[in-house]
């Protein structure tokens, strides 16, 4: 069974609740979101400004996250063209990403067909 992991990127919460429904919808059982933070936000502390701008530029754009999922190879064309809608065919600039990645090997995950 060839296998891949999922690598979604989103800047917005509302992105995020929609992916994860869409993942479960086309039959996907588990994902881990983490909350993460780019580069952007990360070099605000390194830029010598006024203090009160940095908390303005922290709080502009908080939502980042990453999902990550383990997919079946043979789902993947399905699940980037249901993503692609929900990403609005990336027309908005800044709202995230997403991409697969190959699995040479796994341990400890089992798909129900495999039982």
């Amino acid at each position: 069974m060839k296998l891949k992991l999922l690598v979604c990127f989103t800047h917005k919460k509302k992105l995020l609740d929609q992916v994860l429904a869409k993942l479960i919808e086309l039959g996907i059982g588990g994902a881990t979101v983490i909350d993460t933070t780019g580069i952007g936000r990360t070099k605000i502390d390194d830029i010598l400004l006024y203090e009160g701008f940095k908390d303005v530029l922290r709080g502009a754009q908080k939502d980042h996250y990453t999902i990550l999922c383990v997919i079946r190879e043979k789902k993947v064309a399905a699940i980037a063209d249901e993503l692609s809608k929900l990403y609005g065919n990336f027309q908005q600039k800044g709202i995230g990403f997403f991409l697969t990645l190959p699995i040479d090997n796994i341990w400890g995950i089992h798909f129900p067909e495999d039982e």
